[in-house]
C-alpha cells in the first residue's frame, strides 16, 4: 500500500522551476512531494540534509502521473511501477528510469531546469 504524495506548487520562469522549500512538506529530510507547474508535474525528494532530487512525474511505462510514495519509493498508481528517489526502476512494468534534473538549493528555494 502507498500514500498519495503531498502536493507543492512550483513557479516557472522559462524552463526553470522554482520550489520554496522553507515551510513546505519538503523541508524534512526523507520527505517527497508532487510539484505541479505549468511545464507539467515533477517529483521532488529530500533524501539528506541540503540534498534534493527532481524527477519527471510521468511514468515511463504508459505515461501516468506518479502520485504515490511508500518505503522511500515513488509508486505509479496505474500499473504499480516503483522507482527509487533517484528515479531508478525497482519494480515494473516500467523498464526505464524517470528523467532526473540537476538541482540547485540556496537554503530556501530549490531550482531545476527542464
Amino acid at each position: 500500500m502507498f500514500s498519495e504524495l503531498s502536493s507543492v506548487g512550483g513557479s516557472v520562469n522559462g524552463r526553470t522551476v522554482s520550489v520554496t522549500i522553507t515551510g513546505s512538506g519538503l523541508a524534512t529530510v526523507g520527505s517527497a512531494a508532487l510539484v505541479s507547474t505549468t511545464l507539467g508535474p515533477f517529483l521532488v525528494a529530500h533524501p539528506s540534509q541540503g540534498t534534493f532530487v527532481a524527477l519527471s512525474a510521468i511514468c515511463t511505462h504508459q505515461g501516468c502521473t506518479v502520485t504515490g510514495f511508500a518505503n522511500d519509493e515513488f509508486v505509479c498508481p496505474c500499473h504499480g511501477s516503483r522507482y527509487t528517489t533517484d528515479g531508478t526502476v525497482v519494480a515494473g512494468p516500467a523498464q526505464t528510469s524517470l528523467p532526473q534534473y540537476q538541482t540547485q538549493f540556496d537554503g530556501a528555494v530549490l531550482t531545476f531546469d527542464v
